[in-house]
Formats: C-alpha cells, structure tokens, sequence
C-alpha cells in the first residue's frame, strides 16, 4: 500500500521499496547498545545499522572521519534487543531489559492469530500489510523472531568449538591515544575478562568462533536464549550485531556493502565512500550460501581473492578460503601494495614506515640514507621514502619473513630489516658496498633444477643473471653435465630403470595374455640400457646450455666460492679463476651422498651418484641403508634380474608413514630381496673392478638379534651401494666465512623459514640445501621461481612447502601427500582420527596372478571434529605416482572425505577405489580381504 501510494504534489512515489522494507521492520532506530570506544561516537540512524564518527584528537592529527552509514538491515536472527529508555539514545552504556523466555516463544508460536509479534522490541513496527503478508519476513511463524528472509537451515544441534583453535583476526586500529591502545587493540572495559574481544573503526568484527556458534544455535528458539541469556550474564553486547544481511551474498566492509553501492548506482547518488572498501573478510554473507559445508572449513578460511566477487548462492562455502586478515588488504589498497612492491624491486634505496605507528625512526633512517649517500658521492642511487598503512605494511612483511613491520629498508631489493637490522648492515661496511654499481644483477651458484628455473626466470624479468656450475668427482671418478642431481644421478635415471624393470615384469607376464615368449626367458643388456639413458641425459644437459643462451644468461662452468661481500670466484677444470660481483647471490648446489666412516668405504663402495653411469651390471648388490634411494635402487636392481640385500639399522623410510613402510617391506620380500638387520664396519676387496666386470668385496658387519644380543655378519657382494643419506657441500663454497648462518649438517638457515639467509640479506638458498626444504625437484624449482618474481617483479608470491605430494619407486609404487598416521595422532590425537582405509586388487594383476596381488593398499587419514577433512593420503599400487599427483589437489584445497565419497570414479581403474572407501581402520583388527577393481 505504502509502495503504491504517491505524492500528489509531486507525482512521485512517495516511499521507495527499500524504504518501505525498513518502515515495516522499523520505524526508528534500532537501539542496540554498542561498545563506548574512546575517540569514536556511535551515531545512530533510522532503519539503519548506524555509524561510528571519529572524534579527532590532537590537533586533528590522529583519527579517520568516517562519516557513511551502515546497510539497511532489519534484526538478525536470534537477535534479542534492548529497549531502549525514551528520548535520544544516549552514548552511555544503556540497562537491558529482561528478554523473552522460551516458553513465551513457544506460546506465541503456537498461536493462530495473524497479529504479528514483534520479538524486536519495538513498539512503533507496524503489523504487516496488503498482500505482502504472506512473503514479509514477519509474517513467516517458521522463521519469525526477527530472522531475515530466505535463510536456509544449516545446522540444528551445537557444535562445540575448541577453544583457541584458531586465533580471532586482528583488526588495526587508528592510533587514538597511547593509553586506549595496545598491541593495535582497542582496549574496552570488559576487554580484561573478554581478551578476544576486537573492535574496528566503524563496528565490531565478530572472531570465527563466534561466527559459527551463532550458526550453530539459531535453529532452535531454547538455544537462541541460551546463547544470548550467556552473553547477557557475561554482560557482553549481543553478537549478531556484526553479522550482515541475509538472503544473498553481501560484502561487508566498514558498515557498507556492495548492494548498497548498487542502489546507489540505481538512483544516481553519490555513495559516503569514494575508495573501494578497506577490508574484505570472511564476513561474506555465510548463511545465506547453500550447501552443507563443515565447521572446519569455516574455520580455516585462508585464500584471499581481491576484487568484489559476485558469489552465488550456489557457491559452498568450504571453497571459500581466506587468509589471516593481517596480511589480506582490501581492494582500496591493492594497488598501493602492488606499487610499494615495484617500488623495492625497481628501486636501489626503499625505506616504508607504518602510519599507525611512530614516524620518528622512519624519519631518522631517511635523513641518514639521504646524508650517508650525499657524503659517499654514490652516483645515479634512486630513492623511494613513504608512509604506507599498516595493513599495506603487514603484506610487505609478511612476503619478506618479516616480524618487525613498523620501518623496513630494502638496498637494491634486499630487504635489510628494521631501523636496527640496518644498523648492523651499514657498520660491518655492506652498506656503501650495496649500493656500488655491479656486472650482475644475480649469481646462481649451482645448475641444478632449481638453480636454473631460477636464473631463467630472472633473466625474463630483464635482469643480467650468471650461473655457475662445476661438478666435483665422485670417490671413483664419476661426474656429470648441467642439470644438477636430478637429471644426471637422481629423478630421471631412476625412474628409467624403475621402468625398465617393470617391463621385464610385463613381458613375463605377457605368455598370460596370450603372448609367445622364448622358452629359455629373456635378459637384460645393462651397456645397453645403460647408453640409452645417458644419450637422453646428454640431451637434457644440452638443452640446458642452449636455453640458457637463448635467455641470454651467463654461463660459467666453473666452482663457484663466495670470497667476499656480493663477490663470487669462478674457478674452471684448469684452475683459472674469474672474479664476479653482483647484489644478490643465490645458493642452489643441492646435497651429495655421504659414506659411513669405516674402513674401505669410499675406496671400494660406489653411491647414486655411481650407479647409473657403471660400465658394468652391478651383479649381487648389498645395499646399505633405509633410506627411499636405498630401497628404490634395491628395487630395480632386483627387478633387472640380480640378487639383492638391503642392510638397515632399524626402520625403513624414516619420516614416512610406517605402515605403509612395512607394507613396502613385505612386498619387496616377496619379490625376493633380503633386509638384514645390522651396520657395516669394514670393507675389504677380494677382487678388484675393471671397466667390462665388477669387483667382488667382503662386508663386516654387526647386528642385534631380538633377544638384544649381537651378532656377527659377513657377505661378499660384486657392489656395495651406499644410501645413507646425503649432505651439503656448502664448507667449502666459502659462505661460512661471510658470517651466513648454517646448521650442523650445511644447510643455509633461512629467515623465519623463507629462502633469505638470517644474516646476510643479499644472499638466498633454495632447493636441498635450505634447512627445512623438502629435498624434492619441483620444489626447488617452484621456490626459485617464485623468489625471482618477487625480488624482480614485484610479485609477493611465495612458496607454500605444505601438503607437498610425492612417490616413492619400489617395485610397487608408494605416493602420499600430506600427514603420515603416526604424525596425525601426534598432532591431532588418536580420538580424533578417522582411518579409511582398504586391500584392492590391480585389474592388470588378476590375469598373471602377480605376487603383489596382495600388497595393494590405500587408505585416507581424516580429522573427526572436522567432518573427516582429509590431512592424509597413502597408496601402494602400481602407477601409484600418477594418482598421487592429481588427489593432491583435493588436500590443498582441504578437501573431505565426503567429497572423494561424492566423487565418481572410472572403471576399472585403480584410483577409483579411493571413491568407494568405507572401512574404519581399528586396533587389533584382522587383515583386509582384497576387493577388485
């Protein structure tokens, strides 16, 4: 009626819809008591949220005038509110009155009259009117009590949260006064007994956890006064309060959200805010989004998408990932961030200060910089001093390993640190060394897989990169071309070999198949095998050189050694020596095998390194340790038709799960290698090798049998393979005498687990030989990647070395991503571990009736309180690394156990059987039954 009717006058609609909407849900303003913030003053508005208005401190020197008002928005559900006395509402804290009990509610549901109860409080809403009375949201007894519309039940029983599970996002605030601020926490009265309580500028965001109880508890009317009766005693302000519209998706952002611009536009007014919303957080409209996500998934909203997106309702909501707001700025200061970013890459001198904190060490360190490079006749150095906000300050930190954001100083890219980092940096001289003019912009020491994505990365960012590689030989002579471990001793070769043993399976089982196979069996040609593998290493280290030239990138096929600050010094084959200087310098030289120290190792014992290049078959094979490269080359060196024994200290694979480690060990037993249970002390020579035949050796060693005594062991074996472990090389490239930080085993220690060294600012590592790395090829090249981009291009991406995948080439392949069982327990404990798990039987294997028929296995490691989130993910099968690669999606993206369950697999394929898991691991259990494909 009210939207009909007109001004006569006029002619003109005398209330327009959204007006209308309000008049029916209030008639005045809403009187919620808000929190008494210091330096802000609560305005309240009619059919509005209201606002907070900054009262400027200081001279008008500190404080934001924020003067829009919040969205038109009727009650929340649940919303209880306080009556408030007659007259204006005062900016005081106001008494609340008693709210309704539950069994009223349930008496006024049960009641048939049409009279429209307002729950509200507000004696001037109006009964429903028209025929709008059977679609307004007052009028809806299902979802009355001052719910929205179109709210779609989620949940219906509590849901208890964890306490401390994850920590609320901290808002920063204005620097009002010294005395109601800390740590960038407004402090409020009730701030002692409620510590998690965070106000912002404009209103209150509500933490994650409280997100979700309101969630969980506005479907039934006793838990709706349960949860405000709660808070009412905790004398806490109601809760809802933060939460925006529901009905459809709302962006909420200092009390304004995208549908109200959007009127705005409609009507051609000019909206209170001319910048794009400072922040955009997970206060996404989430229950008007459909679909049954899990707590967990709204616990852990991490991705952060800038730009204002227009989700649909059909969106869930455990896709929807965000960061910790401290370094998620909003779309009004994307830009600025991307700006401050080119800035320090393109910039020789860059010093950012906060603006909510103290200017006076940032104003301290520019004038210093200014003089210090005016006094020292440095030419043609760029300069780039600004204050940026915090929010903006906090990204920039973060990207760099940084914990100290309120000045930081960046000399040709490099970040040096804080005010006292600096300090440090210019009195040991590196300062005025920093800012000479140098040949390169980047040396890569080491042409390994990631040393190379690395320098061909710069170089595509227009920068002049150098690489130096140099292999020294092994203990009996072995070297090898550019590529680094992976390609010429590590990843290629093996899986080549891996591969063609498992050919020699398949040949074998081709008479089953219908297949005419020689009588007498087939054999291997190791020289020929051998060739071919080496002619397509040489290819790939050729195609090394060329890409590298083609990017215009120096390369030096010499030893790399850091002899002084931003100073490397090439020495080749001949022993010539080639002084370099550049302002970065990246270690990327990878890890070599280590040999025990016992008599006739390195004289008699051969490595990785060794293997793949030997002249000969190595015949009867003793490899020695647990490691995955001790048991990968047991594998095929078995698998190509020789005797092989795996000597072990005590577990296998030592850092994967271990009960897919026992599996590996029965099977390969089955395939007829023996594990012995001992550690080598001596080797002798018996024969020595010449180039057409290997040696024959003597191995001593000493075991503990079960009942803890030890025992004497002695073999003779044609090759001793060491495997027990690898180490870096870094003592002798020279970093250790420019003060670079390293741990006991030569790794470089990176700041606060990024690739910059802790000491030395202008030197980086990546790939092996970063303490922490996972020694895996795609990572080194993802890091060295994603490290260029940033120091060149101004990108802040940065390597993510969680739920990394990978495979493990025994004779059965095992892949895994994520938590192995035993570290699951540990972190999450052993009730809240759901293990799925189940036998299976490969198609291919049914017809030849092959011995690890009975070996295939997979199982899913699953969070309880999470709705059975998967942390883990194990498979022994053939093929087993291609299905690794592409599950390991669903576990970055937090995937579910429902969601592999919703998924349909092919048939018949192995993988499809992680779509039909439904057998819950128990202790003491028997062992599965296997089910086909």
């Amino acid at each position: 009626y009210l939207h009909k009717k007109k001004d006569k006058k006029k002619g003109k609609k005398k209330m327009s819809t959204t007006g209308f909407r309000d008049t029916l849900c209030n008639l005045k303003p809403l009187g919620i008591p808000r929190p008494t913030i210091k330096g802000l003053k609560f305005i309240p508005t009619k059919g509005r949220m209201g606002f907070y208005k900054t009262i400027k401190q200081d001279g008008e020197k500190y404080g934001v005038s924020i003067k829009n008002q919040g969205p038109r928005r009727p009650a929340l559900p649940g919303a209880d509110f306080w009556k408030q006395n007659q007259g204006e509402v005062k900016e005081k804290e106001q008494t609340p009155i008693s709210m309704v009990n539950s069994n009223e509610r349930e008496v006024k549901e049960n009641n048939n009259d049409d009279k429209t109860t307002n729950y509200n409080h507000n004696d001037e809403a109006s009964d429903i009117v028209g025929e709008l009375k059977n679609i307004n949201r007052n009028s809806l007894k299902d979802f009355n009590y001052n719910r929205p519309h179109s709210l779609t039940p989620i949940f219906s029983k509590m849901s208890v949260i964890e306490e401390g599970y994850m920590s609320p996002p901290e808002v920063p605030e204005p620097d009002y006064d010294d005395n109601d601020i800390e740590d960038g926490v407004v402090n409020l009265k009730e701030q002692e007994k409620y510590p998690k309580t965070i106000i912002s500028p404009v209103h209150k965001f509500m933490e994650r956890n409280h997100i979700i109880n309101k969630m969980n508890t506005i479907r039934t009317n006793d838990n709706i006064n349960k949860y405000n009766l709660y808070h009412q005693e905790k004398g806490q302000v109601n809760r809802n309060q933060g939460l925006p519209p529901i009905g459809r998706p709302h962006y909420w952002s200092n009390g304004h959200h995208i549908n109200y611009q959007n009127t705005l536009k409609r009507t051609k007014k000019k909206s209170p805010i001319k910048k794009n919303p400072t922040y955009i957080y997970a206060k996404i409209s989430i229950l008007s989004i459909r679909g049954n996500y899990s707590l967990a998934s709204l616990l852990e909203l991490k991705t952060y998408s800038t730009g204002n997106c227009n989700l649909s309702r059909g969106i869930k909501l455990k896709n929807i990932k965000m960061p910790p707001p401290y370094i998620s700025p909003g779309t009004q200061y994307a830009k600025e961030v991307t700006k401050v970013a080119e800035d320090i890459s393109k910039k020789d001198v860059v010093i950012i200060g906060c603006e909510s904190h103290s200017s006076s060490a940032f104003q301290a360190l520019s004038s210093y910089v200014d003089s210090y490079i005016r006094d020292n006749n440095v030419a043609d150095i760029t300069t780039k001093y600004s204050i940026v906000p915090e929010i903006v300050m906090k990204r920039i930190a973060h990207a760099y390993q940084r914990e100290s954001y309120e000045v930081l100083i960046f000399v040709k890219g490099n970040c040096i640190g804080s005010d006292g980092d600096f300090k440090k940096f210019n009195d040991s001289g590196l300062f005025l060394k920093a800012l000479e003019p140098k040949e390169y912009d980047i040396i890569v020491i080491g042409g390994g897989s990631g040393g190379l994505a690395a320098s061909k990365e710069a170089a595509a960012c227009g920068k002049k990169v150098a690489v130096l590689d140099f292999v020294k030989p092994s203990p009996i002579g072995t070297t090898w071309g550019l590529g680094g471990t992976c390609v010429n001793v590590g990843c290629i070769p093996k899986k080549l070999m891996h591969q063609s043993a498992l050919l020699g399976h398949s040949i074998n089982d081709a008479r089953r198949f219908g297949w005419s196979v020689p009588k007498d069996g087939i054999s291997l040609d190791w020289i020929k095998m051998k060739d071919a593998i080496q002619d397509h290493i040489a290819g790939l280290n050729w195609n090394y050189k060329v890409q590298l030239r083609e990017k215009n990138v120096k390369y030096i096929n010499g030893y790399g050694e850091v002899t002084g600050p931003f100073e490397v010094t090439a020495t080749d084959k001949k022993k010539k020596k080639t002084v370099l200087r550049a302002d970065k310098i990246l270690v990327s030289v990878g890890l070599r095998p280590k040999y025990p120290d016992i008599e006739g190792a390195k004289e008699y014992g051969i490595t990785s390194d060794d293997l793949f290049s030997l002249p000969y078959n190595p015949g009867k094979t003793l490899c020695i340790g647990a490691s995955y490269v001790s048991l990968e080359c047991a594998g095929f060196i078995k698998g190509i038709g020789n005797e092989v024994d795996v000597m072990v200290r005590s577990i296998l694979l030592r850092g994967f799960d271990q009960d897919m480690a026992e599996r590996i060990r029965k099977q390969m037993i089955d395939e007829g290698v023996k594990f012995i249970s001992a550690v080598p002390t001596k080797v002798e020579e018996i024969k020595p090798r010449d180039d057409d035949f290997p040696g024959l050796y003597k191995v001593y060693g000493v075991g503990v049998k079960e009942d803890g005594s030890k025992e004497e062991f002695v073999g003779e074996y044609n090759t001793v393979l060491f495997a027990i472990g690898r180490e870096a090389k870094t003592f002798d490239i020279g970093i250790k005498n420019q003060n670079v930080l390293m741990s006991d085993n030569g790794k470089i220690v990176g700041l606060n687990g990024g690739e910059q060294s802790v000491t030395m600012p202008y030197i980086y590592a990546i790939g092996d030989v970063l303490q922490g790395c996972p020694e895996l090829t795609p990572v080194a090249i993802h890091a060295g990647r994603c490290l260029m981009r940033k120091l060149f291009n101004g990108t802040l991406e940065t390597t993510d070395y969680n739920k990394i995948p990978t495979t493990v080439f025994t004779p059965l392949e095992y892949g895994c991503c994520g938590l192995a069982e035993e570290d699951a327990i540990k972190k999450y404990g052993k009730d809240n571990i759901n293990v799925y798990h189940n036998v299976f039987t490969p198609l291919e294997y049914t017809v030849p009736e092959k011995r690890e028929i009975k070996h295939c296995y997979l199982k899913l490691i699953c969070l309880k309180n999470e709705h059975d989130r998967v942390v883990g993910f194990h498979i022994l099968s053939p093929n087993a690394g291609e299905i690794t690669q592409g599950f390991a999606i669903a576990l970055k993206l937090n995937g579910r156990k429902e969601d592999f369950d919703n998924l349909i697999g092919i048939h018949p394929t192995v993988a499809e059987s992680f779509t039909t898991l439904t057998i819950l691991k128990k202790e003491g259990s028997d062992e599965l039954k296997q089910s086909g494909c």
